[in-house]
């Protein structure tokens, strides 16, 4: 559902895929409460797989804006993980040693995953004075926003991403939400009225054309905007 890169299946593939996962899951979670003796254990994993069920299908049902991310289940193969250990250690001999290869699979492609970001965090992403990797700006853009930021003591900085603002150390910060390519924001939480010091916006070039105007107007107070490329793929519109 997410990913990076060119998607591994069509719409209708992904889907069927979704569709066994959601009944291998159904599955799994009856093996663990047929095989597992311990009544609290399968009370405990009743109690939440019920509720999370029920939760999440009223809050999608819903449209409420809750993402897909596997964190949002998580507690959830957290509680099983443990009764399916215990079924495991039932199987028989290539039961178990089938259940070894695809964990030991796992764990080799998650060190795997956790080195290369590692050493990108390390060697590509941009790092300021908290030394957080950063990645939704570059080395160049980040060292002209520290230089502002030293320069001056009463300026606000607006970004769209919540990160950045823990590099700012000498003035305040504004985070906006990210605009979607919808174009839709809650004015009321966009407009700030009012005037207090030097303005810094800071957007990713793909904001220009509707994105990057709707961002200004919501300083209505400010005029006299100047944009300047801080690098090829993150500009700072400035104003008094």
């Amino acid at each position: 559902i997410y990913h990076t890169g060119e998607p591994l299946l069509s719409n209708t593939w992904s889907i069927l895929l979704l569709v066994l996962l959601a009944m291998l899951s159904v599955w799994l979670v009856c093996v663990v409460l047929k095989r597992t003796s311990d009544p609290n254990y399968r009370l405990l994993v009743k109690v939440f797989y019920i509720v999370s069920v029920l939760f999440f299908g009223y809050v999608y049902l819903r449209k409420m804006p809750i993402s897909y991310e596997a964190r949002h289940f998580r507690i959830i193969g957290l509680i099983v993980i443990p009764g399916t250990i215990y079924w495991i250690g039932q199987l028989k001999l290539t039961g178990r040693a089938l259940f070894t290869l695809a964990w030991t699979g796992i764990a080799v492609s998650s060190i795997i995953y956790a080195t290369k970001g590692f050493i990108y965090n390390k060697n590509k992403s941009a790092h300021g004075t908290t030394g957080i990797a950063q990645k939704a700006i570059d080395q160049r853009s980040l060292d002209q926003i520290l230089a502002l930021d030293k320069k001056n003591t009463n300026a606000i900085f607006v970004f769209v991403n919540e990160s950045l603002g823990l590099e700012i150390k000498h003035n305040r910060v504004i985070t906006l939400e990210p605009i979607g390519d919808n174009l839709t924001i809650n004015l009321d939480d966009y407009e700030y009225d009012g005037h207090a010091g030097p303005l810094y916006i800071i957007l990713p070039e793909n904001y220009n054309g509707p994105k990057e105007k709707m961002i200004l107007k919501a300083f209505p107070d400010y005029k006299g905007w100047y944009g300047s490329m801080l690098s090829d793929n993150y500009v700072m519109y400035q104003a008094r």
